[in-house]
């Protein structure tokens, strides 16, 4: 994100603030469903930041799995370049 921290700010707190902000949405989202089962497709700095909400909502919330993926690949004449 281009946005430039306030003066005595430290330079990751905006990040910080809006991986905050998107986990509680989030979690508030996931918790309001009533589907017995859902699934989720979201960012690797978010999976524990929304499980521990999740828990102190109710703290039977588990994950079943994760799976990492890669949802843009480069093309492979393009491999190991810059």
């Amino acid at each position: 994100m281009g946005t430039k921290p306030k003066e005595g700010e430290e330079p990751d707190q905006m990040k910080k603030i809006i991986l905050h902000y998107r986990n509680r949405a989030l979690a508030d989202r996931i918790a309001a469903d009533s589907n017995d089962k859902i699934y989720i497709t979201y960012g690797a700095a978010h999976i524990r930041g929304v499980v521990d909400l999740l828990k102190e909502k109710d703290s039977s919330w588990k994950i079943e799995s994760v799976t990492w993926a890669r949802p843009i690949d480069t093309p492979e004449k393009l491999e190991g370049e810059l």
